[in-house]
């Protein structure tokens, strides 16, 4: 993998989706996936998969933020039949996205529930650019970064990123949850890095989170400076990982000895309830 550091800062609008998720820096989820597992990150990289889901996220997220994207609606109840797989592998050869006649219908219904929602549709109509790609490279530790906005706008004054985010629990308990369990407490800081790389004072961050269920309720998120701050330091101590695998070419996976497991506190208090 080149290790080149990105000369300056840039600003990217026109990268198509397939040869930004392609380069060589580092991302946000793969900042995630190094800190489970330096193996499993090198792997990935090397070994990309495609999901149906993604296909279902893709539209989704070009219908929401009205950015071009060549669908193929596949009159069929599932992917199952044969003729539903070869019209999915016919889409895919074609650079194009297949979608299921039923799910087609979700996504525009979720559109309509998003924009009926205030704030999110102010956030989305407002000024900007969707699908934007920042590159820089990490003054500490010399790692090239990046990162891709579903939305990059302003607001007074300041930059404003954006990522919309579908998610079986909007409310702010559960989408508190989806934060933590999926980390995207990372994803703020990582983005606002490459606003501040780009010269940009005191950028900020939002999250549009959406239900993938009827009547797909919708809600605006922003992390807590602690939180934050918490992020920080896990995507700081990624950084230095991939530079310290990089310069070795050694890819750590679990440790080969017998270890002890710690249990999840639930699950004693869970036990203590039960035999109360």
């Amino acid at each position: 993998m080149s290790t080149e550091t990105i000369t300056a800062p840039r600003l990217a609008l026109d990268v198509p989706e397939n040869e930004y998720h392609s380069g060589p820096e580092l991302s946000h989820s793969g900042a995630k996936t190094l800190l489970r597992s330096p193996a499993k990150y090198d792997y990935d990289r090397t070994h990309p998969v495609h999901k149906d889901v993604f296909d279902v996220g893709t539209a989704a997220h070009a219908l929401v933020l009205g950015t071009p994207l060549e669908i193929v609606i596949v009159d069929a109840n599932d992917w199952r039949t044969a003729d539903a797989k070869k019209a999915k592998a016919a889409a895919h050869a074609a650079g194009q996205t297949p979608l299921l006649r039923d799910t087609w219908a979700e996504i525009q219904e979720m559109r309509e529930a998003l924009l009926k929602h205030r704030t999110a549709r102010s956030l989305l109509e407002r000024e900007g650019h969707s699908e934007a790609s920042v590159y820089w490279t990490d003054l500490d530790t010399d790692v090239p970064c990046r990162c891709r906005f579903d939305r990059l706008t302003t607001n007074g004054g300041r930059a404003l990123g954006i990522d919309y985010k579908s998610t079986t629990d909007a409310s702010p308990r559960g989408f508190a949850k989806s934060v933590a369990s999926f980390e995207y407490v990372q994803q703020d800081p990582w983005y606002l890095d490459g606003l501040i790389a780009l010269g940009y004072e005191d950028p900020s961050f939002l999250f549009i989170a959406q239900e993938k269920s009827a009547p797909y309720l919708p809600a605006v998120y922003e992390l807590r400076p602690g939180d934050r701050e918490i992020g920080r330091q896990k995507n700081a101590l990624a950084r230095q990982m991939w530079r310290d695998c990089t310069e070795a070419d050694v890819w750590p996976a679990y440790s080969e000895d017998v270890q002890f497991l710690d249990l999840p506190r639930w699950y004693g208090f869970q036990h203590e309830m039960e035999t109360a």
